[in-house]
């Protein structure tokens, strides 16, 4: 017997539990919500930073390695996530 077994990427709520930790990622999303002309280039989709259509998170973000090792570990998993909060 063989099993196929899919790990569960909570990525997208680790994103929005560090946009509401980090006080310069919260005032920026506040921004961009409030007066998005003011900021071209990013906009607000169902609760991300987006910066040019790409997923925005700091350099210096304690995310930035769990996101480069869940990418490893799941690529195909992040994009279906990064898919499903386009939208498309």
């Amino acid at each position: 017997m063989m099993g196929l077994t899919v790990p569960q990427c909570d990525l997208i709520s680790k994103i929005q539990e560090t946009y509401s930790a980090n006080p310069e990622l919260k005032q920026l999303y506040q921004k961009v919500l409030g007066c998005p002309e003011e900021h071209p280039g990013f906009k607000i989709v169902k609760g991300i930073i987006l910066y040019h259509d790409k997923i925005y998170i700091p350099c210096k973000s304690p995310l930035t390695q769990v996101l480069l090792e869940e990418f490893h570990a799941t690529q195909w998993l992040v994009m279906l996530e990064y898919i499903e909060l386009m939208g498309n």
